[in-house]
């Protein structure tokens, strides 16, 4: 059970709105822009690499998830 909990606690920074340090791009470096339409492939890159954000990264607000319909 207690291992369970421990995952769930893990993984409560991914459901966060501001994304871990591990995660964030530095500005200056930011050569990729992944849309929404590849929005998995784009957080884990992100994830990755300091060089990509995606729609709905805090680095780009004009671009949040949900424009593209």
């Amino acid at each position: 059970m207690s291992s369970t909990l421990n995952r769930c606690e893990q993984q409560s920074c991914m459901k966060s709105a501001e994304p871990p340090d591990w995660m964030t791009a530095v500005d200056e470096l930011v050569r990729f822009y992944v849309d929404e339409s590849a929005l998995g492939l784009g957080k884990t890159l992100a994830a990755a690499r300091k060089d990509v954000i995606h729609a709905g990264h805090p680095l780009v607000p004009e671009c949040p998830v949900g424009t593209l319909r």
